[in-house]
């Protein structure tokens, strides 16, 4: 792999490009699905392919492949056709730092028995509780290979791999149903807990049985860890230098100021050992690190490409992302708040009197990453006399993303993941806005 990128890299320079960089992808993947205690979806993938990018006079083009041995001329001058008529990019560039030592293992291979079986043990532990039936049981293996290298002499590859386990169960008592579903994510198939994931979904299906209206007005709220990832996950292009330059974060400039509460470290993590997703370097071949991007409430630093770094006069953070077929953009990793000391049992008592956002949606139209504003769905519990109360099964919470990470006043000691890599432990904020539903 690694010597076909290399290869390629040295054609694009031959062929006329200022500098080069390549990527090759290589991802397998087993899935199963299943109905009815029989396999109902299966899928077992085989995806490869290698990219190319040129810089020209500070222009950038891009060329893909998904047939490795058609790696050769053609994709070079089809990158330098793309090139010749893009628009100029002030700083464009391939990195020029050092590079990084790759881990040499080898990944647990997709099994499609082994996948297979796994997802039947789950149905098996789904069914033996209280449900109706089941809406989704699947669980997936797959294993990533990437090969990098660029005209700057930078060489690395590296593997990654991850399992997944969901599990969506329907309940119902009389006239009322509800459905809702848990995820685990791991590095290996043997790491996933099919009884553990059963018995949470089928808990969570339950949870708002016998939900209340709820309250209305400005109260104390304490945000579930999976509520506030998701809202973390809204607002990740607000951390991009690249979004601050367009004027499309409040961030821009602000590096070194208090932005949040002291209490809040906000942290981008290429390795988290509670969560499958793994980069060692990014897709400039910038070396991954964990990184705080805010520390004890200071926005210590934006996260940046190559070309970003270089207009900002910083180094790369290595958060360029791309696949073999994309363009590079900035995005995160393992992107999570650090978790507090207490437990969400310690946040409820400290509010006293409020709500419990225990799930949002609405995300894609309810949260404005440039200004802060989100406006969600939710679902949750009454907080009374320090205890969690009765379930709410519709509301609005309403409030700024920004003015909330300055008004956090505990985090649990209670770090969850969502899929995608973002996490937070749960979080008590005074003064958000809940509208009650019908």
């Amino acid at each position: 792999m690694e010597q076909t990128v290399k290869n390629l890299v040295q054609l694009a320079m031959e062929m006329g490009a200022d500098a080069a960089d390549a990527i090759l992808s290589e991802r397998l993947g087993v899935d199963a699905n299943i109905f009815e205690g029989a396999v109902d979806a299966f899928s077992n993938s085989h995806t490869r392919g290698v990219g190319l990018r040129v810089i020209k006079n500070e222009r950038v083009g891009y060329a893909y492949t998904e047939k490795a041995d058609e790696a050769d001329e053609r994709l070079v001058r089809a990158a330098l056709a793309s090139a010749a008529v893009s628009d100029p990019v002030k700083g464009a560039d391939v990195y020029r730092g050092e590079g990084v030592t790759c881990r040499a293992e080898e990944p647990t291979m997709p099994n499609a028995e082994k996948v297979t079986d796994k997802a039947l043990k789950l149905y098996e532990a789904l069914i033996k509780h209280k449900i109706e039936s089941v809406q989704a049981c699947e669980v997936e293996q797959r294993v990533t290979r990437r090969a990098f290298a660029n005209s700057a002499g930078i060489v690395c590859s590296s593997m990654e791999q991850r399992a997944e386990m969901a599990a969506e169960p329907v309940v119902r008592e009389g006239d009322w149903t509800d459905n809702n579903y848990d995820i685990a994510i791991a590095y290996t198939l043997e790491e996933l807990d099919e009884q553990a994931v059963a018995e949470k979904s089928v808990e969570k299906a339950w949870q708002y049985h016998g939900a209340v209206p709820g309250r209305t007005g400005k109260m104390p709220v304490v945000l579930s860890g999976l509520s506030m990832a998701r809202l973390l996950s809204s607002m990740e292009s607000a951390f991009s230098a690249e979004q601050a330059e367009k004027g499309l974060s409040l961030l821009r400039g602000r590096e070194g100021e208090q932005i949040a509460a002291p209490l809040i470290t906000l942290v981008d993590d290429p390795v988290h050992p509670q969560h499958g997703f793994t980069r060692l370097f990014d897709s400039e071949g910038v070396p991954a690190r964990k990184k705080n991007v805010i520390d004890a409430g200071v926005l210590t630093t934006l996260l940046h490409s190559v070309a970003s770094a270089n207009r900002a006069g910083v180094a790369p953070t290595g958060n360029a992302m791309r696949g073999y077929a994309g363009a590079v953009s900035i995005g995160v990793q393992n992107f999570y708040l650090v978790p507090g000391a207490e437990t969400a049992q310690a946040l409820y008592e400290q509010a006293g009197a409020g709500v419990i956002v225990q799930e949002v949606s609405g995300l894609h139209a309810g949260v404005n990453a440039t200004s802060g504003d989100f406006s969600l769905l939710g679902k949750g519990f009454l907080i009374e006399n320090g205890q969690k109360g009765a379930p709410i099964a519709q509301m609005v919470v309403s409030g700024n993303f920004f003015r909330l990470l300055e008004q956090v006043q505990t985090l649990g000691n209670d770090l969850e993941f969502i899929s995608g890599g973002y996490g937070s432990p749960s979080v008590l904020v005074q003064g958000l806005t809940i509208a009650a539903g019908a």
